[in-house]
C-alpha cells in the first residue's frame, strides 16, 4: 500500500471520528456506504477480464443541500494463461492490482423519502500488472488520475439507511514503467519502456449507504 493510500484512510477514520459534532449541528451527518461496480474501462486496455469491485464511501451530509463523499475502491483480476501444450501446473498468471482514491462534491434535493444528487468526482488511481514472460516477468506500474461526472439517486427507508444507485461518465488517466525482470540493458538495468493508458466510459454503482 503506498504512503499516499495509507493517508488517505487515516483521513477517512478521522472523518468517521468527528462524527458526533456533526450530528449535533443541525442537518449535518456522516455515514459510511459499501457500492459495488465494475472497472472494466481500465482492465480492458490490460487484456485481462473485467472484475466487479468494492468501493468504501464515507458520505458527509454539509448541508440539506450539499453532499460530500471521500471514497476508496480496490480491484484485483487475474488470468490464467497456458502455452502450446502446457498443462494447468505449468499455467502462469497474468494479475492486476489497483487501488482508487477520490472524493465527489454534490449539490443534491430530496423529496420526501428520495434524494437526487449531481456532480463529480476526482481522485488517484494505481495498478500494478504483473504477466509472467517464459521465465521473465514482465511488471507494469501505472498511476495517475481519474475524473467522473456523476448523478445519483436514494431511497431512505429510514433517517439512517438508504439503497441507491450512480451513474458515472469516468475518465481515467495513467502512466508509468513497464519493466522486464530478468532482461537486462548495457548499463545493467532491467529492460522497461513507458506505457500511458487513458480511457473514457460509463460505470455504474449500486450503493447502500448508513447514517450516524
Amino acid at each position: 500500500m503506498t504512503r499516499f493510500t495509507s493517508v488517505a484512510l487515516l483521513g477517512l477514520f478521522a472523518l468517521l471520528a468527528t462524527e458526533p459534532a456533526y450530528a449535533q449541528q443541525g442537518s449535518r451527518r456522516v455515514g459510511i456506504g459499501a457500492a459495488l461496480g465494475d472497472v472494466s474501462d481500465v482492465l480492458l486496455q490490460l487484456e485481462v477480464d473485467q472484475v466487479t469491485a468494492p468501493v468504501i464511501l464515507i458520505p458527509i451530509q454539509v448541508t440539506d443541500g450539499f453532499r460530500l463523499e471521500p471514497e476508496i475502491d480496490f480491484f484485483r483480476s487475474s488470468v490464467k494463461e497456458l502455452g502450446p501444450g502446457a498443462s494447468d501446473d505449468e499455467a502462469s498468471v497474468n494479475s492486476v492490482n489497483g487501488v482508487e482514491v477520490g472524493i465527489g462534491v454534490f449539490p443534491q434535493t430530496r423529496q420526501e423519502n428520495f434524494r437526487l444528487y449531481y456532480g463529480v468526482r476526482v481522485g488517484y488511481t494505481k495498478v500494478i500488472q504483473e504477466d509472467p514472460l517464459f521465465r521473465d516477468t514482465r511488471t507494469l506500474t501505472l498511476d495517475g488520475f481519474f475524473v467522473s461526472p456523476a448523478v445519483g439517486g436514494e431511497y431512505l427507508f429510514s433517517d439512517r439507511f438508504s439503497l441507491g444507485a450512480e451513474v458515472q461518465l469516468r475518465h481515467t488517466s495513467v502512466k508509468g514503467d513497464n519493466v522486464v525482470e530478468g532482461i537486462t540493458l548495457p548499463d545493467g538495468s532491467p529492460a522497461s519502456d513507458t506505457i500511458e493508458r487513458s480511457t473514457t466510459a460509463t460505470r455504474v454503482l449500486f450503493i447502500s449507504r448508513f447514517y450516524f
